[in-house]
């Protein structure tokens, strides 16, 4: 099922996803950024990522392999909870699981402002 994820500076706990890119068009669902536990590249695909929550797994995949970077930055950045937005930054990646992710599609990530430093 195809999904279209934005991200909004003005609400950075929520990534929200909807029906198509259209505006106006009718929003699906939100995925609460601090109940992601795992932000991690597709082994075989460059434009793909996955989101883990307890409850769900989403599969996500950009035009290019350049913006799959930037949302994968900018999610691995918010992810988890806040007082670990700036934490999330290691080099190394757990080992894979199999899953039946949903498949989503993104649009380019525009230039963000760094989030602010944990208290």
């Amino acid at each position: 099922r195809r999904r279209w994820f934005v991200f909004d500076v003005e609400r950075p706990e929520h990534l929200d996803y909807f029906v198509t890119h259209e505006e106006g068009a009718r929003q699906l669902g939100s995925v609460l950024l601090e109940t992601v536990y795992e932000v991690r590249r597709a082994e075989d695909y460059p434009c793909e990522f996955t989101l883990a929550t307890p409850t769900r797994t989403y599969l996500l995949q950009a035009d290019t392999e350049v913006d799959m970077l930037k949302w994968f930055n900018l999610l691995s950045t918010y992810a988890g909870p806040p007082s670990e937005y700036a934490a999330s930054s290691s080099e190394e990646e757990p080992d894979a699981e199999d899953d039946d992710g949903v498949r989503g599609f993104v649009l380019p990530v525009p230039d963000l402002p760094d989030p602010a430093p944990a208290p």
